[in-house]
């Protein structure tokens, strides 16, 4: 089994997602710009969830994120909620390899007794700007102590070496750090004497389980320090080498004060983790308050590699192909261009090939810088492997990235949801030039473009030919003329056409910017937010393909005779499967009528008959093709077919999978 990467991430009543939204990942790494309020940190927060739920043994901490009584739920704030329409909350991820998907939510809390799951959560690291200065919130006159940081960003995800303790009252050999340390901090379980008193194990008491805690208060520390030898030892190189920062940290682990038993009170220990800069640019021992004394840039660099040395030591002890993945928000949000190159640099050349790596942004600057630099970086490794033509290029930096933008936009009942678009579509246009780069004018003329690329690429291509077969030019393929293809497209179909209706009354009004004296009014940006409304509805509207041009399909034909006829075709046009966005499920038209070349015939499983490519039957429904061919038989062979009449049953392909099977597995 190969790495698992995501392929697809479903969000319903969660944050900022109110009904099931998909994004598409398509196994590759992401670079994701979302414009303030639009829900970026929604996608950033679902995962997270998500595979933070695996290593919750308690299903209630599960549950609270997603129950409407938990006053720490993460539901949709805009929806209503207990009621029967409302949807239901969850997170689900599927990836590429088909292997089992994780999800989570109110029903659905098995994921941590999921391995693979359990595994991705400890291999995974969810990196945010803000959590990373957090190592520096501190007075000047404060030591930095980062043992809470500790607590609650690293410890989760390490593994100790097995530690004997209690849990549930039971004695298990756990290597959760975070339990560990807990147990340290909470003190050991109070025991019944045998007059009936519960008290804490001492010397005199219970000196085998008093010996038994002192041990395992012990280990605990000495793995604690081992810990943090490690990441100073790894640390240091990624701050130095690899960010090129002239900086030598140190963390140190402090037990300022043992842990105290008696048989009535425990006091815990107090463990400090300091972090100290023993050396700056050559100079040894001369900053003694780093948060006060460093600027951001080398204050995020610093945290950054604490975060990395981590994470080396936790994929060193991972052993399996589950996911892994490295979410960056808005890391780079106030560093300058050199500095954001570091970063970049360093991802580039050390994560992207172990990890599925997502950068979220909402500046638009940075999202820009990263795409350049993305591009020059695989620019450089086309050329190494020869590829040199810049349509070549552009296809090889596709394969390896994901470029979307989120914008918010509003429902038809009124509440704000995101919509996401690939990077430099034309509605990514329309939407920048509505929401920032206030021009209506410019976002109208992209709304109108965006409109014509859609149905360009909706309507199939035999509707985009002229009577003689031969493609339409380009410039009758505007709005208007689209706009009446898709009608009598859209009737044969049988979609509701009332997006078109809409449409057309806004086409020489809020599409065409000229009939408007002042373009900036409050009366067209209304207009303009009800033509965004048209499109996402259009677009909820889909035909694809469900089998492909030029694929084979088979049919049987039984005789009265016991004769099996089978038919081998070739499709010359596609099978398409149609959602309607009614609430019916995705589904193909019976009626549609296409053409079919025939490829062979075999008599009780012996090819009797290889056709010419020439012979082909034109502008048949698959079932007026089967009675087509029933009919040939009884007239030319003379025999009595037994005739079928599920045709979605009838037609399969090599891998015997049915028409209807296909349905049935169909996936947008």
């Amino acid at each position: 089994m190969s790495q698992q990467k995501i392929d697809k991430i479903a969000v319903q009543n969660f944050k900022f997602f109110a009904k099931e939204q998909v994004i598409s990942i398509e196994g590759k790494h992401l670079l994701l710009y979302g414009e303030n309020g639009s829900g970026k940190s929604s996608i950033y927060w679902s995962l997270y969830t998500l595979l933070e739920a695996a290593n919750k043994d308690d299903v209630k901490e599960i549950k609270k994120y997603f129950d409407i009584e938990d006053d720490e739920r993460l539901l949709n704030i805009n929806l209503i909620q207990n009621t029967n329409d409302t949807p239901e909350s969850f997170v689900k991820v599927d990836f590429i390899d088909n292997s089992n998907s994780y999800e989570v939510s109110l029903t659905k809390t098995d994921i941590n007794k999921n391995s693979f799951a359990k595994e991705s959560n400890l291999s995974s690291d969810f990196i945010n700007y803000r959590h990373l200065l957090s190592l520096y919130n501190f007075a000047h006159s404060d030591e930095i102590d980062l043992f809470g940081f500790f607590r609650y960003a690293i410890l989760p995800y390490d593994k100790f070496k097995p530690i004997n303790i209690y849990k549930r009252g039971k004695s298990i050999d756990s290597q959760s750090a975070s339990e560990i340390i807990n147990y340290l901090i909470s003190g050991p379980p109070k025991i019944e004497e045998e007059n009936g008193v519960v008290i804490y194990p001492t010397k005199s008491s219970n000196k085998v389980y008093h010996d038994n805690f002192q041990k395992t208060v012990e280990q605990s520390v000495n793995e604690l320090k081992e810990l943090i030898t490690y990441i100073n030892t790894q640390g240091n190189p990624i701050l130095q080498s690899d960010l090129e920062y002239n900086i030598t940290f140190n963390l140190s682990v402090v037990n300022s004060k043992d842990h105290k038993i008696s048989k009535n009170d425990y006091a815990a220990p107090e463990i400090k983790i300091l972090l100290t800069l023993p050396e700056y640019e050559g100079k040894k021992n001369q900053v003694n308050r780093p948060h006060s004394f460093l600027n951001e840039a080398k204050l995020t660099a610093v945290a950054l590699a604490i975060r990395l040395a981590v994470l080396k030591r936790t994929l060193s002890k991972g052993n399996t192909n589950s996911l892994k993945l490295l979410v960056f928000d808005d890391l780079m949000i106030s560093l300058d261009m050199s500095n954001r190159e570091r970063i970049l640099k360093l991802i580039l050349n050390k994560y992207v090939n172990q990890y599925q790596v997502f950068i979220l942004t909402h500046d638009r600057s940075l999202f820009y810088d990263t795409l350049m630099h993305l591009k020059q970086f695989y620019e450089e490794l086309a050329l190494k492997e020869g590829i040199t033509e810049k349509d070549e290029i552009e296809d090889f930096v596709n394969t390896k990235w994901n470029f979307l933008e989120m914008y918010q936009a509003t429902h038809s009942a009124g509440y704000k949801l995101p919509f996401i678009t690939k990077h430099q579509s034309n509605i990514q246009r329309a939407y920048y030039y509505f929401k920032e780069q206030i021009d209506y004018k410019a976002c109208a003329n992209n709304l109108r473009s965006a409109f014509e690329e859609h149905f360009i690429n909706f309507l199939p291509e035999k509707k985009l030919k002229d009577p003689k077969g031969n493609p339409t030019k380009s410039t009758s393929l505007l709005l208007g003329s689209l706009l009446s293809i898709a009608n009598d497209y859209f009737d044969e179909i049988g979609y509701e056409k009332r997006p078109l209706r809409e449409l057309a009354r806004f086409i020489t009004r809020s599409l065409n910017p000229q009939s408007h004296y002042n373009p900036k009014t409050n009366f067209y940006r209304k207009e303009l937010e009800d033509v965004f409304s048209i499109y996402r509805d259009l677009n909820n509207i889909t035909n694809k393909p469900l089998i492909e041009l030029n694929e084979y399909l088979k049919f049987d034909i039984q005789t009265v005779n016991d004769i099996k006829y089978t038919y081998t075709i070739q499709l010359l046009d596609y099978i398409r499967i149609y959602n309607k966005n009614n609430g019916d499920n995705p589904d193909i038209l019976e009626t549609d009528k296409r053409s079919y070349g025939l490829i062979s015939l075999a008599e009780n499983g012996v090819i009797t008959i290889k056709m010419s490519s020439g012979t082909v039957v034109n502008k048949k429904t698959l079932l007026e093709l089967y009675k087509y061919t029933c009919e040939q038989i009884k007239n030319k062979a003379k025999k009595n077919p037994i005739i079928e009449t599920n045709v979605r049953e009838i037609f399969y392909n090599d891998k015997g999978q049915s028409i209807q099977n296909l349905i049935n597995n169909y996936s947008e």
